[in-house]
């Protein structure tokens, strides 16, 4: 499967949810993300070596991000590189009062790899 699209305003998705996402679907090349919902669990970690709280996704092959109309906590989960992975350049899709809300205006250290 290339594609992958996720819509929900009922529920959030939590980072196991990606996780899982990521491991079912490891050649994924585009997601669509769409869910206002705030994370319940959110996740951060003091340290990149800090692996107690959560596993940092890996996406292999995804090449294509679009976060349309989400909530800041998904900025977060895909950008934080103690949360999220990507070993290719992301196109990303995204509005940019969010983008700059999630990255704290590009001055989060941990968001830096991913932007």
């Amino acid at each position: 499967m290339n594609k992958f699209k996720i819509h929900s305003q009922a529920q959030p998705f939590e980072h196991e949810f990606f996780l899982r996402i990521s491991q079912s679907l490891p050649f994924m090349k585009n997601l669509t993300l769409s869910n206002f919902k705030p994370q319940e669990y959110k996740q951060r970690q003091q340290s990149k070596n800090d692996n107690k709280n959560c596993s940092i996704i890996e996406y292999h092959h995804l090449t294509e991000l679009n976060l349309l109309d989400v909530n800041v906590d998904y900025v977060e989960q895909f950008l934080d590189e103690t949360k999220t992975s990507f070993t290719n350049n992301i196109f990303l899709t995204i509005d940019s009062y969010q983008l700059k809300k999630g990255t704290d205006n590009f001055t989060r250290n941990e968001m830096l790899a991913n932007c």
